[in-house]
């Protein structure tokens, strides 16, 4: 094997190519794209020693426009059928296809990282779209794009650049109606192959090639954050064919429920999931398990990325609220029976979580209740499958304060689960070991953190014992207990819960994930409050150096750690330092949140807090008024944070010798405090001593 440096080629075929080469493949018999190319392609350019594309004339090729990713094992006939699929959308597209593109007669030399990272990256990029055909949709095994690691590193490439690639998938019509019975019969299977996703086990016909790619992988994200990216990315387009399947079926059996012309979707695939569904016959009941199941992964899906994670729940609530509506109204159509009792259960609960991400509390609890209700009526008051509705009941309580009533639930959570070997170490909701480590949650907001240490101890033996060591649920279980050891002041011993945890995911994830930042982060907090700055910096600047490469230095991920940082540096007495990092955290945060929301005024009084420390009253003054500014104009000045404000103000002039001002200010924050935290707050009894000081001319 020899390393070569081979351009790619920037050429592109008309379709007529692809299908003039159907037409001779389907003529012989040949199935795979692999027999074409063993008994077609690779025949007809031997002599040549040229690729396929060389032997074509001008008018039949031009600069590519489409990259076409797909599996040798694959149909031939699926790939040219997503061709047509692209070429009907986009017409006169022109197809980068390896097969034909790329000279197979030139032997087997390998290509470098480099050309991987860069040559091949560009290429893509500066075709700027790839058409993915997605067959076998369901299966990661041998023969799936998901399977092959040329095609996956095609998908990282255009996941990273998705302003600048377009990225779309496209089933062969071959798999319609497959696609459309898996989902109605087993919807959970459709993703599959997303779940599974492993890009370390995917295979490429020559082992140095999957080599370079993993290494290259690596270096850009790590190979689980690029499993995590392309399966999201995968999911997201599940999704959406799912959905253009719903409103297929919708239109076919509740036409009058129909809130869009099926003109608003696209014609080609949403006519061919109708023509699908016809020959199947569901029925109305299957209708509305497609819209609850199809709302429970809407209500699920992430993008895998933290950045804007609540804002994301929250729009995703508001569309699985609509699916969860149709199937309500879709069951109120059809005769009760005991199928139908036990979805309409499910579909309460599951509106239930979407109000509760919302906040809607009240009406989260009300729809818990009635799947609650619903449940008991159809299998029994002590049947198991009510545990999951506890547990949903017991987490809107506990937010909503009411935690005695929370613990009945899990205790009744408890008390319905046969425990057993099989089901002590499981991480499902209902499992003994989370209602144990939700039980622990609801005693630390009530104050008795003992108790919530001894509930997450007997979590962790558990884990131990049928999860291994080694394990992520082991690891989250010793996080918990070292928040706890923290919030207690054994500052030792969650420092040693936090270094298991951290030696744990290092092995499951390698030390260059954001869980590992996560949990150097926590580290540095303990050793901040322990009065070591010097290694709390330490390991702050390693959880930004982590997270940088992870999602790049402006992502807002790094906002914490930056202000942390910040915290340590001016702890320390490091002035500059703190400014650099309370700067980079506020500015961060203005970026995503903008400028008068409440948290992006926190981290800007950081700015000025320093910025007082370095003797610089006239500019944290500018600030603090700043930061005076927007909350007055989303908290009012009656709120304990712009109490804090009015207080920093006060300082500020107080520090300057200008009295007036100063009495002020601190008479603004006498009453935001009284008002919020009560007359014998320290804050506010301070507050009242410095104003005595001033009124006795002290």
């Amino acid at each position: 094997m020899t390393t070569g440096t081979m351009m790619v080629c920037s050429q592109g075929v008309k379709l007529k190519v692809v299908e003039a080469v159907l037409d001779k493949a389907q003529g012989q018999g040949l199935v795979t794209t692999q027999d074409v190319h063993d008994m077609l392609i690779s025949p007809a350019t031997a002599d040549a020693g040229c690729a396929y594309i060389d032997t074509l004339n001008d008018s039949l090729k031009g600069p590519a426009t489409c990259i076409v990713s797909h599996a040798w094992a694959s149909p031939w006939q699926d790939t040219v059928d997503v061709m047509r699929q692209v070429e009907a959308e986009t017409p006169n597209t022109l197809f980068w296809l390896d097969l034909l593109v790329s000279n197979h007669q030139s032997g087997t030399s390998a290509q470098s990282d480099e050309w991987w990272s860069t040559t091949y990256r560009q290429h893509i990029l500066h075709v700027g779209s790839v058409a993915v055909v997605a067959t076998p949709w369901l299966t990661r095994g041998e023969g799936g794009v998901l399977s092959r690691t040329w095609c996956l590193f095609e998908l990282l490439v255009a996941c990273l650049a998705v302003d600048t690639v377009d990225l779309r998938f496209y089933l062969p019509s071959s798999a319609d109606a497959l696609f459309v019975d898996k989902l109605l019969q087993d919807f959970v299977a459709t993703g599959t192959a997303t779940r599974c996703l492993d890009v370390q086990r995917s295979t490429a016909f020559h082992d140095h090639d999957k080599a370079a790619m993993l290494r290259v992988i690596e270096a850009w994200t790590g190979t689980k954050r690029c499993n995590t990216l392309v399966s999201k990315c995968v999911e997201k387009w599940l999704l959406h064919e799912a959905t253009l399947v719903k409103s297929a079926l919708q239109l076919q059996l509740i036409p009058h429920q129909v809130p869009q012309q099926p003109g608003s979707f696209p014609p080609l695939p949403f006519a061919r999931y109708s023509t699908a569904l016809a020959l199947l016959e569901p029925t109305v009941v299957q209708y509305a398990e497609l819209c609850c199941n199809l709302g429970r992964a809407v209500l699920n899906f992430s993008d895998g990325h933290p950045d804007d994670l609540q804002l994301l729940q929250a729009s995703n609530s508001v569309v699985a609220l609509d699916h969860f509506d149709q199937a309500l109204t879709a069951l109120s159509t059809t005769p009760s029976n005991h199928q139908s009792q036990l979805l309409e259960a499910s579909l309460h609960n599951q509106i239930g979580i979407a109000h509760a991400i919302n906040s809607r509390l009240d009406s989260a609890l009300k729809h818990h209740r009635e799947a609650l209700r619903l449940q008991q009526h159809a299998l029994g008051k002590d049947h198991p499958d009510t545990c999951t509705t506890y547990n949903s009941m017991a987490a809107v309580l506990g937010q909503q304060g009411h935690l005695d009533q929370a613990m009945e639930c899990y205790d009744n959570v408890l008390a319905l689960q046969q425990i057993s070997p099989e089901s002590k170490g499981s991480l499902a909701v209902t499992s003994p070991t989370f209602v144990l480590m939700r039980m622990a949650h609801v005693l630390e907001q009530k104050g008795d953190l003992a108790g919530s240490l001894k509930l997450c101890e007997q979590a962790l033996a558990v884990r131990r014992s049928t999860l291994g060591e080694e394990h992520e649920a082991t690891a989250s279980t010793y996080v918990c207990i070292g928040d706890l050891h923290s919030h207690m002041g054994n500052s030792a011993a969650a420092l040693a819960c936090f270094s298991k945890a951290l030696d744990i995911v290092t092995k499951l994830v390698g030390d260059r994930h954001p869980q590992t930042a996560d949990l150097h982060d926590s580290m540095a907090l303990v050793y901040l409050n322990n009065g070591n700055s010097g290694k709390a910096i330490e390991h702050h600047a390693t959880a930004l150096s982590i997270l940088s490469s992870s999602f790049g230095a402006d992502h807002s991920s790094l906002i914490t750690t930056h202000n942390n940082l910040g915290n340590a540096f001016y702890a320390q007495g490091r002035m500059d330092e703190a400014r650099e990092h309370y700067t980079r955290a506020f500015t961060m945060q203005r970026n995503v949140l903008g400028e008068d929301h409440p948290e992006t005024a926190i981290l800007r009084s950081n700015v000025a807090m320093v910025l007082g420390s370095m003797g610089q009253l006239d500019m944290a003054l500018q600030e603090y008024q700043r930061v005076l500014a927007s909350q007055l104009a989303t908290l009012g000045d009656i709120h304990h944070t712009t109490g804090l404000t009015f207080d920093n103000i006060a300082h500020i002039y107080e520090r300057q010798g200008d009295v007036r001002h100063a009495l002020k200010f601190y008479n603004k924050a006498l009453v935001a405090f009284q008002a919020t935290i009560g007359a014998d707050d320290p804050s506010t009894k301070m507050v009242l001593y410095r104003i005595q000081c001033f009124q006795q001319g002290e």
